[in-house]
């Protein structure tokens, strides 16, 4: 599905329940996408401000329970744009922080007239993820190089996506 076709539909909006049910798609949308498998979906939000909805929610992955990627789409004032960020969990608490410092952060914005899909912009979104997950196991001390750290990542990340296909 283009990602675009959220943005129309969201301009067809016209109360806070046909916000809410086209926020519950757009994250079906997100999550069913092999990119983000694994990700759990936190602070969905979503109403009309004036004539326009505004909705989002977030996608997270613990690295650990110090570090956490974050994915969040947004649709506001007829436009989709996705934030990416690393962050840092001040209290080691992970998922349950309430602590948090944002180390590294990117925003994808998706143009009006882009035909980009949402299993495309997953992907992009993604190679974002892998740049902050590369470059924390570059300043991590332990001496990788950057081809290195993002084999490992990249290993990584293959192997989380295979557990979760096999629910292991």
């Amino acid at each position: 599905m283009r990602a675009n076709d959220f943005v129309k539909q969201a301009e067809k909006c016209r109360t806070d329940k046909d916000a809410e049910a086209l926020c519950e798609k757009l994250q079906s949308a997100f999550l069913a996408t092999p990119e983000f498998c694994g990700f759990s979906a936190d602070n969905a939000e979503s109403y009309m401000e004036g004539e326009t909805p505004h909705l989002h929610f977030e996608m997270n992955y613990a690295i650990s329970n110090v570090y956490i990627l974050a994915i969040e789409p947004i649709i506001r004032e007829s436009q989709l744009t996705i934030g990416i960020a690393l962050q840092f969990m001040n209290d080691g608490l992970g998922l349950h922080s309430r602590s948090w410092t944002t180390k590294d952060e990117e925003v994808i914005e998706v143009g009006k007239d882009s035909d980009i899909t949402i299993e495309a912009l997953a992907q992009d979104a993604l190679q974002l993820v892998f740049d902050f997950h590369t470059k924390l196991a570059e300043e991590s001390g332990l001496g990788f190089t950057h081809d290195a750290a993002r084999a490992a990542v990249e290993a990584a990340w293959a192997k989380k996506s295979y557990l979760q296909k096999n629910n292991r």
